[in-house]
This record gives C-alpha cells, structure tokens and sequence, in this order.
C-alpha cells in the first residue's frame, strides 16, 4: 500500500489537517546552503564509507525481510512525521499562512532601511511609523523572515523621536507611537535592539495620558475610547515583557476605559458623550477590557458584554479596520465562530476601504493578516 494510499482512508479532519501542513512547509522560504556545504557532506560520506569498510556488519537479516514490510514501515513512518509536524504547529500556535501572496509582497516592498513607504502603496507617509510596525508584526507571525523583521525593529528605533514617541502631530503622532510601541513589546523578546526603543515610547504613552487615565490628539483633553484602547494593548504587551513602567499607566487606562462602559453593552467615544455606534469602538473597548483587563475582577466580563453586542455579519462598507477589531474581539470572548465569519467576508480592498487613504494597502494586507493570529 502506498503512501497516497494511506492517506486517503483517514478521516476528513485529518487530511485537512495534513493539507495544512504541506500548505504551511510550502510556503517558508527555502535557505541557501552555507559556503563549503557540498564539501563538508561528502567528507563526511567519505568517511563513512573508509569506516563501513573497515567494520563490515551482517545485515543479513534486514535484508531477509520481504518487500512488503519495508513499503509498510516506510508509509507508517512517513504518518508518523505527518503526526508528529501536526502536533508541533499546534503546540506552537503556527497557522498557515492565509494569503502567501501578500507576505511575499511585504517582503519584496520594504525599503531599504527596513521601513515600508506607504505613498508607494496607497497609503499617507505620515502613518510610516505605524504600518511599519504592522509589517513587521506580520512577517514576524508568519515565521522565516527574522532579517526583514530586525531590519524593521531597527528602522522604527531610527523613527523614534527624543521623547520617545513616533513622528508627526497630534492624531499622526498619538496613533503612530501606540501601534508601534506595541509592536516593539511583542517583537522585544526575540528581536535585538527593541528594549530601549520600547522603554522609551512606554514612557512617552505614560507622559502623554490625561490625568483621568485617557489619550486623545493633542494634549489637554480627556481622552478618546479608540486611541485608549491602542495604548493600553500596548502598555499591557510590554507589562508582560517586563517593563515596570507600564504597570501604573495600564491600570489609569483600565479604569478610564471601564468608565465610558455602559451596562446597555455600549460604550461613549469621549467622557460625558452618548454611546457610539460604532462597531470598531465597541469591539477595540471590548478586546482591551478582556484582554488586558484579565486580571482585574470584572473587566474581562465587561469586555464580553461588549462583545455581544456586536454583528458577525459584514456590512456593505469596505472597513478593514472594523473587521480587525470585530475578529478580535471575538476571539478573545471565546465566539470562534463569528471570528471566522467576518474573516469568510473580508476581502482586502486598499480603493474602497474607509481607512485606504491613510494606510493603503499595507494597511489592508497587514490587519487581514494578523486578526487571526494575533489576539
């Protein structure tokens, strides 16, 4: 019986599953040989050979065994390395890759310096900062491109400012410095160089919060339920990556957050407003008081109640931004199922996407890539 042979009498999840696998091998990049491999092999051989030579073995009774159970051993080994990579990916939380196509053009349009220029791809270059963070965030989670990753963490370190936020003003620089501090906590364990960079914009988020515990655009206001919900995902990243800093910041956000809840599953964009509408607000609210908010008696239920409320169904408008936010939300209240329902719909669409001006289509390529796998 042949290995092909094999494999059709499993079962359908196990051949998905074993589907997934080859999907996933196929798509890392294949790594040159170092220099003098070939060489260093067939000394190698060689030797052995010169050894064998010396030393001959009777393998008389390995070769007395039929044909049959060699085609046998070697199909039960060939399922049992398939077994055996299922159980690694799923231990390691590894997901195949959704659209290849588009890591391939992530790493084929960074720059030199390891940033991505948005103007080339739709998007506005005052963002720079940001979506080079969700770049890197995306090549990091799909595995195989350490360099493009480092070299990314290294332009972002040039990007930050004295003060240790990310460029421009107001909105430009509040939305800027809380995406890519949060993309320098989860890249800081694995990546050089980050540290620094991520203590720096963890002190500029806790220098630039209201007195209540909010961010908003500019200085002197109280704050806004969006940005906020940015930089505590932020602040709680890098609390778990150590910085000390980030612990008493985090917890005025919380609360500032928890505040602008309403018991009707709602939440206000500003202080003393009526509920928003808006479904990226209520699901970015809801996945930062679950999420970050895990450790703090009823936060997390607070986050779900806002999770409820929200739609699986994708509405006619191309919004990239809100599906993200909605898949998160969902898969952190545990409802995998509408997760995968506004996954099923969104199609990234950088001309018609609410937010394609400003981010373009590394914007849109990056946040369809990351909603499900990283919560």
């Amino acid at each position: 019986m042949t290995l092909t042979e094999h494999l059709s009498e499993l079962g359908s999840i196990e051949r998905k599953a074993f589907g997934g696998i080859v999907a996933g091998l196929r798509s890392l990049p294949v790594p040159a040989p170092s220099e003098g491999f070939f060489d260093r092999v067939m000394d190698a051989v060689k030797t052995e050979g010169d050894a064998g030579r010396r030393a001959p073995r009777d393998d008389s009774a390995f070769r007395r065994r039929p044909p049959v159970f060699w085609r046998s051993l070697g199909a039960a080994a060939a399922l049992a390395l398939c077994f055996c990579l299922a159980a690694l990916f799923s231990r390691r939380g590894v997901q195949p890759p959704a659209n290849d196509g588009a890591l391939a053009w992530l790493r084929s349009t960074q720059e030199r310096d390891g940033s991505w220029l948005p103007s080339r791809h739709g998007g506005d270059n005052a963002y720079r900062p940001a979506l080079t963070a969700l770049a890197a965030l995306s090549l990091e989670e799909s595995g195989g491109y350490a360099r493009s990753v480092d070299s990314a963490c290294r332009a972002l370190a040039a990007m930050q400012t004295a003060d240790g936020t990310f460029g421009g003003r107001d909105r430009v620089q509040a939305y800027n410095t809380a995406v890519s501090a949060y993309a320098l906590a989860v890249l800081a364990p694995v990546h050089n160089g980050t540290r620094d960079a991520l203590s720096r914009a963890v002190r500029a988020l806790a220098d630039t919060q209201s007195p209540t515990g909010g961010w908003d655009y500019g200085g002197g206001k109280d704050g806004n339920s969006a940005l906020t919900a940015w930089g505590i995902r932020a602040l709680a990243e890098a609390e778990r990556q150590g910085i000390a800093e980030a612990r008493v910041p985090l917890r005025r956000a919380l609360r500032w957050m928890r505040d602008l809840t309403r018991e009707t599953g709602a939440i206000a964009y500003h202080r003393g407003c009526a509920p928003s509408a808006s479904e990226s607000l209520r699901a970015l609210a809801a996945h930062a008081l679950m999420t970050a908010g895990d450790r703090f008696d009823g936060l997390p239920e607070l986050g779900k109640h806002l999770a409820a409320g929200l739609q699986a169904s994708t509405p006619q408008t191309v919004d990239g931004y809100r599906d993200y936010a909605k898949v998160l939300a969902f898969n952190a209240a545990g409802d995998h199922a509408k997760a995968e329902s506004v996954l099923a719909d969104w199609r990234p669409d950088a001309v018609h996407d609410a937010w394609g001006a400003i981010g373009g289509r590394v914007y849109t390529e990056t946040l369809r890539f990351l909603a499900p796998r990283r919560n």
